[in-house]
């Protein structure tokens, strides 16, 4: 390696569990005609994303009183452990399903929206049964209640899901509700490689991003300097509720070219 300034390095490993937060205007998600009206999801500047997954529990628990729409839900929980709710009501069969789709759309424009994920982020509302354990109830025809995946950073022991009459119930964290429950959350890998989309662009527009090698040129012929590379990075103790699945890691690398001009790299840690 020729003699430069050597690159110095920086590692921060982050646990994503939202991107920026901003308050969302105007969106609404409504239930599907012939049932109750689902909660606003925008009805104050308060708004987030947990207002919307809310919202679209509520909406989903008042659907499933339609018994072919409720099958077609529990088919999908059932072979798999969560499905794209774009998807879900795109393919329904039922009308109260096909129904429900605009207001889905809507809704994953809102989380984008939310997170500052901007255009084109496209599905990112899920559902699927808070655990495994719960299959065999599904599958026997146990009428399931409906929730958003509860926060995790709020300190609460106990969470609130619908049953298809949209009556409230809470439910402890820590214990078997006794009746399966479908959880509506966020698509979190799909969130954090958008995000970090968004951060790359940003970066990027401040003269920060990855340069790219001159045509012909091989990364490591184009850095000749002193490098530091990272092989490996251990994680321990990431205590992410059992409900939300693995946590959605990155890395930002810092540090600067050759020609002393300084750069961001983001890393995805699947």
């Amino acid at each position: 390696m020729s003699t430069s300034t050597p690159l110095r390095t920086a590692l921060i490993g982050v646990t994503l569990a939202a991107t920026a937060l901003i308050p969302l205007q105007g969106t609404a998600l409504a239930a599907p005609s012939g049932t109750a009206p689902a909660a606003t999801a925008a009805s104050s500047p308060s708004s987030s994303v947990s207002g919307i997954e809310d919202a679209t529990a509520l909406a989903l628990a008042h659907s499933l009183t339609d018994p072919a729409w409720s099958r077609e839900v529990r088919r999908a929980a059932l072979a798999a452990d969560s499905v794209g709710l774009t998807r879900l009501t795109g393919d329904a069969t039922a009308t109260t399903g096909r129904k429900l789709a605009a207001g889905i759309t809507e809704a994953d424009r809102g989380v984008a929206a939310a997170k500052g994920l901007g255009n084109g982020a496209g599905s990112l509302l899920r559902v699927g049964l808070a655990d495994a354990s719960m299959r065999s109830r599904l599958a026997s025809g146990a009428a399931p209640l409906v929730a958003a995946a509860p926060s995790d950073d709020d300190g609460r022991s106990t969470f609130t899901a619908y049953d298809s009459t949209g009556t409230a119930h809470e439910l402890d964290l820590d214990s078997d509700p006794g009746r399966p429950v479908y959880l509506v959350d966020i698509d979190g890998a799909k969130a954090v490689a958008k995000g970090l989309e968004v951060i790359d662009r940003t970066l990027e527009s401040k003269g920060l991003g990855r340069p790219a090698p001159a045509a012909g040129t091989s990364l490591a012929a184009a850095s000749g300097i002193d490098t530091t590379r990272i092989d490996s990075v251990r994680v321990s103790d990431v205590e992410e509720p059992f409900f939300k699945g693995d946590a959605e890691i990155f890395t930002l690398v810092t540090g600067f070219g050759k020609d002393g001009t300084p750069r961001v790299d983001t890393v995805e840690m699947p």
